[in-house]
């Protein structure tokens, strides 16, 4: 299981379990030139309001220590908080980071990004001025079904290209 709506009894069976899952899946090993490992932390999930076995802190410990990706989602931070912030925090002791270069709107992730929206100006400042934007890979997928997808892509990747150059 993902996580428990409620306080669970034992916290750490899932969490071994879900690390054991991990270790077997990485260990088959694959041209890094064809697949790049990654994981992505869930602060909270419907269902999973008060516990998530792949937490955030859960999944950065073991991108550290098993040399992997670790993904950045926009739309899974509080909107106060500065995932900008974490690139420099983050990156020296990762393999690389990929941004999942989304903008949340009352906590549903995944709109599509405009350069007025200073999260995404504030994490391509911080990628530009680490110097390993060679480290940082940008996922640009959006499930703003209000526009249709082409149009969402374009528009959301113009705005990353722009925010990276701003």
């Amino acid at each position: 299981p993902d996580g428990s709506h409620d306080v669970p009894a034992d916290r750490v069976t899932h969490r071994n379990l879900l690390k054991q899952s991990l270790d077997e899946i990485i260990s088959h090993k694959v041209d890094p030139r064809f697949l790049q490992d990654t994981l992505e932390g869930k602060l909270y999930g419907r269902g999973t309001e008060a516990f998530v076995v792949g937490s955030n802190d859960f999944y950065l410990s073991y991108a550290t220590k098993n040399g992997l990706l670790l993904t950045l989602d926009v739309g899974h931070y509080h909107p106060t908080e500065s995932v900008g912030d974490k690139i420099s925090a983050i990156l020296p002791f990762v393999k690389g980071l990929v941004i999942h270069a989304g903008r949340s709107v009352r906590g549903d992730s995944d709109h599509v990004p405009t350069l007025l929206d200073e999260t995404l100006v504030q994490i391509a400042e911080e990628a530009v001025r680490s110097g390993r934007l060679d480290k940082i890979y940008w996922q640009l997928c959006y499930g703003d079904s209000s526009i249709n997808r082409i149009a969402a892509w374009v528009i959301g990747a113009r705005a990353t290209q722009k925010s990276l150059l701003y």
